[in-house]
């Protein structure tokens, strides 16, 4: 008896292993938390391009941390901390008629556990200004962990990596 215990703790301790550093194209993970966790990267993407703030921020947790690299210089704040920032970038994104569009592709899940995920993600940052003209703003390489609190995820920690400066620069703290 002694014996399946200790051989059952075992598979189950190489199991976790396993299921926690993922190996790119292991079947061991859970697909529903994958759709979930894709769906909050959509989401992201589509409430900041229109507009829904509050939809916006509901996708972070409390503590959620904002990293990013600003005049070469890694910043990290609290993603809630920087509320009207994020809001002020909306309305002037709307009053000089800047529809942005992030268009994802490419998300990597890194790591899986029952209750987090880290992702790589890339996405193609486009604007159309004065309904006119359509430009690529930047390509961005995101770093996101997600936790899952309650049966929910939501993003944790999001690092912003830009291949060039955005067009409108990032003032955080306002």
């Amino acid at each position: 008896m002694k014996m399946k215990c200790i051989l059952l703790l075992s598979a189950l301790l190489i199991s976790q292993i396993f299921y926690s550093q993922e190996i790119v194209g292991n079947t061991d993970f859970n697909p529903v938390d994958r759709i979930a966790i894709k769906n909050v990267i959509d989401a992201y993407g589509i409430y900041w391009d229109t507009n829904q703030i509050d939809k916006w921020m509901s996708l972070f947790t409390e503590d959620a941390i904002d990293s990013r690299f600003l005049n070469k210089k890694k910043s990290e704040t609290k993603i809630k901390a920087n509320f009207k920032m994020y809001q002020e970038r909306m309305e002037y994104f709307v009053k000089n008629k800047m529809q942005r569009r992030h268009m994802m592709a490419n998300t990597l899940f890194l790591s899986q556990t029952n209750s987090s995920v880290d992702v790589e993600q890339y996405m193609m940052l486009i604007t159309t200004n004065s309904d006119s003209n359509t430009e690529i703003v930047t390509p961005i390489f995101y770093k996101f962990r997600f936790e899952k609190n309650d049966g929910i995820w939501k993003i944790n920690f999001r690092q912003i990596n830009l291949d060039k400066k955005l067009d409108l620069p990032i003032n955080q703290n306002r």
